[in-house]
């Protein structure tokens, strides 16, 4: 029941910048235009995704904004009406601080940040899967850090346990540790494990509730081919080609198109189920180096050539 657009791309290659967006629904040029191309301040993006138009619309229309923990500080949007989390967690900064140095006083930190990561991968899941039996009507969002590094899970389900410690790192970050081959097999057997189980709660929420709008969209795509550094070096098809499949009940689906992109995610969804007139956006895509988030390139042409070579 699900519409999977087969040519769906991200609008930014960075998830800060792309869960604004989406979360938003609008680009960014404004906001990188006023914070300038040099800036590395990322405030008014964590600002934009804690305090987001699309929240705000569902709230006032009577539903309850339910949030998972995610690990990430980006998307901890722990204001939530209803904010859950794994009993056993670390924050963006602890994890920070324990891989600095081991501090007795985060208990917490007793299990291993590959440990907790993957605690923290199933509980959403599974909690996901529980959500129809919560009262009432709900927007609920799950910022999942997986098929992101770390690799913590084979592609039987099987744990890993990599040899240096704990980190979200991607892109040229994490190849400073392995190689393209490795990334890309172990990128492809996590995923591979997570399809199941995310193919599993889908099921179980929509045998409780069969009118759910769900939707299941990549923030970005894999970071083999990404150099932090430059643009020009970087397989913006591999970054910015990412998942996106809409359960989109009474004919919301016959609005969706094969190149929708998460911009217009809302756009859609609002118009359909809520009687907004919001124009669809142009479907396009940008690249930024990590360090400064707006310094903004349109590789949408890029993009819609296809991939580049492997090394």
């Amino acid at each position: 029941g699900f519409y999977v657009a087969d040519q769906a791309r991200a609008n930014y290659c960075q998830t800060y910048l792309s869960i604004a967006s989406s979360l938003n629904f609008m680009y960014l040029n404004d906001l990188a235009g006023k914070q300038g191309r040099r800036s590395t301040n990322r405030y008014p993006l964590k600002s934009l995704i804690h305090n987001s138009a699309a929240a705000k619309f569902l709230k006032e229309q009577g539903y309850q904004f339910v949030v998972f923990a995610s690990g990430y500080q980006g998307t901890e949007i722990s204001k939530a009406d209803v904010y859950l989390e794994p009993d056993e967690s670390l924050s963006e900064f602890q994890q920070i601080l324990s891989r600095a140095a081991p501090l007795p006083s985060l208990g917490k930190a007793r299990k291993s940040g590959h440990d907790l990561h993957r605690e923290r991968v199933l509980f959403i899941l599974k909690s996901l899967a529980e959500m129809p039996q919560r009262e009432g009507p709900k927007f609920v969002f799950a910022h999942f850090l997986s098929p992101h590094p770390p690799f913590i899970f084979a592609a039987d389900g099987a744990p890993i346990a990599p040899r240096r410690s704990f980190g979200l790192w991607d892109g040229t970050s994490y190849m400073k540790y392995d190689t393209q081959a490795n990334y890309r097999a172990q990128y492809k057997g996590q995923l591979t494990y997570l399809t199941k189980l995310l193919e599993e709660a889908v099921d179980k929420i929509l045998a409780q509730s069969p009118d759910a709008i769900i939707v299941l969209q990549g923030d970005h795509g894999p970071g083999s081919g990404t150099d932090w550094f430059s643009g020009e070096r970087t397989d913006v098809w591999e970054r910015l080609s990412i998942l996106n499949a809409y359960h989109l009940p009474g004919g919301g689906a016959a609005l969706l198109y094969p190149e929708i992109s998460p911009v217009n995610t809302f756009r859609v969804i609002l118009n359909h189920y809520f009687g907004t007139a919001l124009d669809l956006l142009p479907d396009e895509s940008y690249y930024s180096v990590m360090k400064h988030p707006y310094s903004l390139e349109n590789v949408t042409e890029r993009v819609k050539q296809g991939p580049v070579a492997a090394d």
